[in-house]
């Protein structure tokens, strides 16, 4: 007995998506299906694919081997189908997008789902190196993320500059200022990000730069949690341009000292280039992209 393309896709999927429910749900098949098919590959071989247990779903040598090769097979399927679809002007089709900056990701899908109001745009929203997993796992078809990776086998689009502004509550004593420097921060409560994140590096070689410490009150992982640290009142944080719309609260301020624009790229898997709707989506970016230019004019707001 040879292996099918039905055991093949539910290897992939399972492999892709990190359970064997996961698989399930995304081949539009029933759990104990996908579970069928796993264990006729075990069986016929005599192999072990997965190590099973309550919470987890770790592959084995065998497995991360096979799924380099078998990876292809769900590449050449959405490829064979775009190219019959073509025909239709992409009257149909899907987009996975990943990306680390919420609000310049949603004004590049609004500009797509105008000119593609049939395909269906999946976005998730995580870290810088969640986003990288997710493009080289293929669980995203393409991302938007500064410091994207520059290796051959990417395709890389720059879509917009922005910079590192502060983000001030508004009743704060410099929430009235229309720039600060650095040193304005001695002295006030101030909120920090982890070591992960692009901005709080660029912020911690500017302040070792000019020789100013500063202990933060606080230390948080996501953007979000900053914004509600900030909006609380609990002290100054810092964000990009693009990062997020949100006003309530928050006064966002040019800072003196931080003047270096900072590149967001749309960028693929090279061998993903070529499909019809990824095609699209990164001259959708070009069309937009101002990354080329300087960063909008920012005030206190």
């Amino acid at each position: 007995m040879s292996l099918t393309y039905a055991q093949i896709r539910a290897f992939n999927a399972v492999v892709r998506e990190g359970s064997f429910t996961n698989a399930a749900k995304q081949l539009g098949v029933s759990q104990p299906a996908v579970t069928a098919q796993i264990k006729a590959i075990e069986d016929t071989y005599g192999v072990r694919l997965f190590e099973r247990s309550s919470k987890t779903l770790t592959l084995s040598d065998l497995a991360l081997a096979l799924f380099a090769t078998t990876e292809m097979v769900d590449d050449v399927e959405r490829d064979a189908e775009e190219i019959l679809a073509a025909y239709h002007d992409l009257d149909k089709g899907e987009i996975r997008v990943i990306s680390a900056a919420p609000r310049i990701t949603m004004e590049l899908l609004s500009e797509f789902h105008e000119r593609y109001p049939s395909v269906r745009i999946i976005a998730n929203f995580g870290n810088g190196s969640q986003v990288l997993q997710a493009i080289e796992k293929r669980k995203a078809d393409v991302a938007i993320l500064m410091e994207s990776p520059q290796a051959e086998r990417f395709v890389s689009v720059p879509f917009r500059a922005h910079r590192l502004m502060a983000m001030v509550p508004e009743h704060h004593p410099l929430a009235g200022r229309r720039s600060i420097a650095l040193k304005d921060l001695i002295g006030h409560s101030v909120i920090f990000r982890t070591g992960a994140s692009v901005g709080q590096r660029l912020l911690d070689e500017a302040l070792q730069a000019q020789g100013i410490t500063i202990v933060p009150s606080l230390i948080l992982e996501t953007r979000e949690a900053v914004l509600e640290g900030v909006n609380c009142g609990i002290g100054i944080g810092f964000i990009f341009e693009g990062g997020s719309s949100r006003a309530n609260g928050v006064k966002r301020i040019p800072i003196d000292d931080l003047t270096t624009a900072m590149v967001e790229n749309v960028f693929c898997l090279e061998i993903q280039s070529r499909r019809r709707v990824i095609e699209a989506f990164l001259q959708v970016a070009r069309d937009l992209s101002s990354a080329g230019s300087a960063p909008p004019a920012a005030a206190a707001s």
